[in-house]
Order: C-alpha cells, then sequence, then structure tokens
C-alpha cells in the first residue's frame, strides 16, 4: 500500500503522532487518528487505480493517468520522534 501525500501533511501528521497514543493497527493510526489530529483531508483518487493486469492493457490505456514519487527519508529519525 502506498499514499500520495504532501510534505506539509506528513510533517503535521508526524507532529500529531508525538501528542497521541499509538494505535498498533497502522492503517487505522496513520489514515484514521493521525489524519484526523493532524486536521489533514483525504481526497479520492480511485480514478487513478490501475486494473489487475496494469503490465499490458494499462500501459495503453492508463500510462499517462500514473503518478509515481519514489525518495528515500530517514524513517529512523521519524519512528525515533514517535516512540
Amino acid at each position: 500500500m502506498a499514499y500520495i501525500t504532501t510534505e506539509c501533511a506528513i510533517a503535521n501528521m508526524l507532529d500529531a503522532a508525538t501528542r497521541v497514543k499509538f494505535f498498533w493497527i497502522d492503517d487505522v493510526f496513520t489514515t484514521g487518528i493521525l489524519r484526523e489530529q493532524s486536521n489533514t483531508s483525504l481526497v479520492d483518487n480511485s480514478l487513478y487505480y490501475l486494473p489487475y493486469d496494469y503490465m499490458t492493457e494499462s500501459r495503453r490505456y492508463y500510462w499517462e493517468d500514473v503518478l509515481f514519487h519514489l525518495d528515500s527519508v530517514p524513517v529512523d529519525l521519524s519512528w525515533n520522534r514517535i516512540i
């Protein structure tokens, strides 16, 4: 699973993570508790989901609608702030 987000939303959610009790179900914690505490909104991006057979048909029909952003971040520093 992946999320499309902004640096501002991540910063706000990271700040919220230092103020709320950790919840062990990560998607509930991230997209529920932290999102609400940081006043971050959700946007429906279902129009951009790739079909199951994305390696063949999607190249023809969906390629221009797909956004990839691959970047590394210092995850250990973020977790140290939360824990």
